[in-house]
């Protein structure tokens, strides 16, 4: 007894637990067995970041932080409070500068000095330190704790840049080192559709390393001590794809350039009840599953070529007479299918000016059926090194992911939209749906500015993918709704809210007008026409109203610098942006808006 306590007193103290050396054995575990970390030098800042990262969440320690030097009263100093000096954050911006400034000459020997002696002091005088330890009160913080923040912040202002800058000299050998070096080649369909998951020759089964945008100005945790690289968690949890112009070039490269005009098409505009159809019952338990049958599109040629008509009069209604350009189409959760999306997206791809076309969809480019969001990413196409591309299309560059979770229909809702004839028998149902993985497509457009979407309940749900999201800040997030009037008190304002908040991402949500009429019609009271949400980092919550004879609405952003500071206390010096509020009109009814457009029922064919 006697021993058992007196080594539940060395655990307490400190003894005992994964050690700095094993912790990076198996952060670098696909390394070759005779190139160990704890004796070799890291090939890439992302590396030494990855590093130091892993052992400051698994330790705690970064909540320690004191940017400021402590104050000017008397209270006796916290011996575990790690003091980061104006000295500390200028040789961090001066060796990460200078690191990124000597790897175009030679990658090998552009390590600095400064990080070499930090990393040898690591892995050698550190090397059986506990990650984890008990501190007793008085008990001074682990030098260890010092080397790796010092590490971390040198290695992030090396990577200034990276995913977003040609002028970044890492990437490429990064994605040589991994056997996918594109150098002076296309991007190539497998690249795209894989997208870019790790930066870093880390495990990715420990953890990934991704470009960020934006620096959470709120909170302390480890995503504040960063401007340029996020720290993910392993791939299994949860997977972002970078997608990015590897030769950014041509008028869609600068953020700063101009506003940010997109089309929001709140497409259905009736949903039937018969749409929602059972597709299974529980034997057990008072609850089944349910189907979404998109009765609202058309099924026959006729049907698609006046659905892509009546797009495009949407298009020209919104550009008016001035001729103005718009730059992205939204359309909200399973409003098309995959044949409906292709055969939009195919007629708008040379469309003056137009970056993108986003939709919710019901089935993959496999045909597997579900709920997706499709996003064809056209600003990917003006790409120097495409232009020249045998048999270039598109949708090699298109980009489907699923939903990360299933809708419940409650008592409630299927009363609000008028579901509760259809779905009948139980008294809640589950949305059927394979849910093979969790992704997130994160977009580099304008050269700046990061694009990412999400659908419906990805929205509310605290999940891996919500980590990935705010590690690594898209400056705009646009969620797909099938849902009711987007009201700022609803549960789709109070997410946006949080998110806007940390990590200061502007959000839009769109839904359709179908279940917004169909909702206003069972409650009787007046008429909500609220097909939208924005909300930006210190902006009120706005809901966008659909006008009376509008089909869309126009959607006016503009870009906004500011300067951010990590926990740390280094700033980006007005290099990070976000997308605010400048102004909202309906666009009119296009003269080529076909009967079963509003009616909800698209043209079937013969039987």
């Amino acid at each position: 007894m006697a021993k058992q306590r007196q080594r539940s007193k060395k655990a307490h103290e400190g003894g005992g637990g994964l050690t700095i050396g094993a912790a990076l054995r198996t952060l670098f575990a696909e390394w070759p067995a005779d190139f160990s970390p704890l004796h070799s030098f890291l090939p890439f800042p992302t590396d030494y970041f990855a590093a130091a990262a892993y052992l400051l969440e698994l330790s705690g320690a970064y909540h320690h932080i004191d940017p400021y030097m402590g104050s000017a009263d008397s209270t006796p100093p916290d011996p575990r409070r790690i003091i980061i000096s104006p000295e500390t954050r200028t040789q961090a911006l001066r060796e990460g500068y200078r690191w990124r400034r000597d790897a175009r000459q030679s990658i090998e020997d552009s390590i600095p000095p400064r990080v070499r002696e930090l990393w040898v002091r690591l892995t050698e005088a550190h090397r059986d330190a506990p990650v984890f330890q008990f501190l007793a009160r008085d008990a001074p913080r682990p030098e260890w704790w010092d080397i790796a923040l010092e590490l971390l912040m040198i290695a992030d202002e090396a990577s200034e840049g990276i995913g977003f800058s040609p002028d970044n000299p890492f990437l490429e050998a990064i994605l040589a080192l991994r056997g996918e070096s594109q150098a002076g080649k296309s991007i190539s369909t497998r690249e795209i559709r894989r997208g870019i998951q790790s930066f870093s020759t880390a495990s990715p089964d420990v953890a990934c390393i991704q470009p960020k945008s934006l620096t959470p100005s709120v909170g302390c945790s480890l995503r504040s001590l960063s401007h340029h690289l996020a720290f993910l968690p392993p791939q299994g949890m949860a997977r972002a794809r970078w997608v990015y112009q590897r030769h950014p070039a041509g008028p869609w490269t600068n953020f700063g350039r101009d506003l940010l005009n997109l089309l929001l098409v709140p497409f259905p505009f009736s949903v039937q009840p018969e749409a929602f159809e059972p597709a299974g019952m529980s034997k057990l338990e008072d609850w089944g599953w349910f189907h979404v049958n998109q009765i609202w599109l058309p099924q026959t040629d006729e049907g698609v070529a006046e659905l892509v008509a009546w797009v495009r009069g949407l298009l020209a209604n919104a550009r008016g007479g001035e001729g103005r350009p718009i730059h992205g189409v939204v359309f909200p959760e399973l409003a098309l299918d995959q044949r409906c999306f292709l055969a939009i997206a195919d007629a708008l791809k040379d469309e003056p000016s137009l970056e993108f076309f986003i939709s919710g969809v019901s089935a993959d480019d496999e045909g597997r059926q579900g709920n997706f969001v499709a996003t064809a990413p056209f600003f990917l196409l003006d790409d120097p090194a495409e232009r020249d591309r045998p048999n270039n299309r598109w949708q090699d560059f298109l980009l489907i992911r699923e939903k990360h979770h299933r809708w419940k229909l409650n008592k409630s809702q299927l009363k609000i939209y008028g579901l509760d004839e259809s779905l009948k028998g139980a008294s809640s149902w589950w949305e059927k749906l394979d849910i093979r993985s969790r992704t997130l497509d994160v977009h580099v457009f304008r050269g700046e500015s990061t694009l990412t979407t999400l659908i419906c309940e990805d929205l509310a749900r605290v999940d891996p993918c919500q980590l990935l999201l705010r590690a690594i800040g898209p400056n705009l997030v646009i969620a797909l709704l099938m849902d009711g009037p987007q009201l700022p008190g609803r549960w789709p304002g109070r997410y946006a809210t949080v998110l806007a908040d940390d990590p200061g991402s502007s959000v839009l949500t769109l839904t359709s007008f179908g279940l917004v009429n169909a909702s206003n019609k069972r409650a009787g009271k007046g008429q909500n026409t609220s097909i939208g949400l924005w909300k930006h980092d210190g902006g009120a919550v706005i809901p966008l109203e659909l006008p009376r004879h509008a089909e869309a609405l126009l959607l006016t952003l503009k870009p906004e610098r500011r300067s951010e500071l990590t926990l740390d206390g280094r700033s980006d010096n007005e290099g990070a942006h976000i997308w605010t509020y400048a102004d909202c009109e309906g666009v009119r009814r296009s003269a080529l808006s076909p009967e079963w457009i509003e009616a909800g029922r698209g043209p079937r064919g013969a039987t």
